[in-house]
């Protein structure tokens, strides 16, 4: 939708999760995930058009327990920010939710379930998570077909109380910078470093001793 200075492009999509089962909690959908994600952009003198959005998903799950069926409701919601200014580009996103950490059959120890049991009561974990990136175009400073960027990224995990006995993570981070070349418009090669900052709980760990971890990834892109 055009509406003069900005433009609105509203959508919504349907989705489904799937089951599973753990802490003795046995988990399927009992209808359709909904998600409406609105973007808008919008025109500020500095170059490209600045695009902001707000987004909402939402998903109904039935989770058995103590015998028992029991309807329980997830959401996640959040807004973001790209604002760029002439050859540099800022982003800037931000999120709360609540028993929407993960909802497949958890395979690692790293994020908390969505629900777990505490007693004979269930128990929604909660995350707030942020980022920002900052962007360096020199196509666009000196005409050099070369990108710059750099970023941090944090999620924190809340009410895990029980789960604070398992090897969790409460808080993780990352740092990561990357570098990439543009071959042809269609065509580029990335060169990206990940700086991993991870609090765990659990007896085995120090709540407030990071462990580090370093990812180094080639990416190849090609648009069509």
């Amino acid at each position: 939708m055009d509406l003069g200075a900005a433009k609105l492009n509203p959508y919504i999509t349907f989705e489904d999760i799937q089951g599973y089962v753990t802490s003795k909690v046995s988990q399927r959908a009992s209808m359709p995930g909904i998600g409406i994600k609105v973007p808008v952009e919008f025109e500020t003198g500095l170059g490209s058009p600045a695009k902001f959005y707000a987004q909402f998903q939402w998903q109904q799950t039935k989770q058995t327990y103590n015998n028992s069926d029991n309807d329980e409701n997830s959401y996640i919601i959040g807004t973001g920010l790209e604002l760029p200014i002439y050859a540099f580009s800022l982003k800037g996103d931000v999120y709360y939710a609540k028993a929407f950490t993960g909802f497949g059959a958890p395979t690692d120890k790293i994020s908390p379930p969505s629900f777990y049991l505490n007693g004979n009561s269930l128990e929604k974990v909660s995350s707030t998570g942020w980022a920002l990136q900052a962007k360096v175009d020199f196509n666009k400073l000196a005409q050099v077909p070369i990108s710059i960027a750099g970023g941090y990224s944090q999620i924190i995990y809340g009410n895990l109380t029980t789960l604070s006995s398992s090897d969790y993570a409460r808080k993780a981070a990352t740092v990561d910078a990357n570098l990439a070349y543009n071959l042809t418009k269609s065509a580029s090669l990335g060169l990206e470093y990940d700086r991993n900052i991870t609090y765990y709980v659990g007896s085995k760990n120090d709540p407030n001793h990071a462990q580090y971890s370093n990812q180094v990834f080639l990416v190849g892109t090609y648009k069509f």
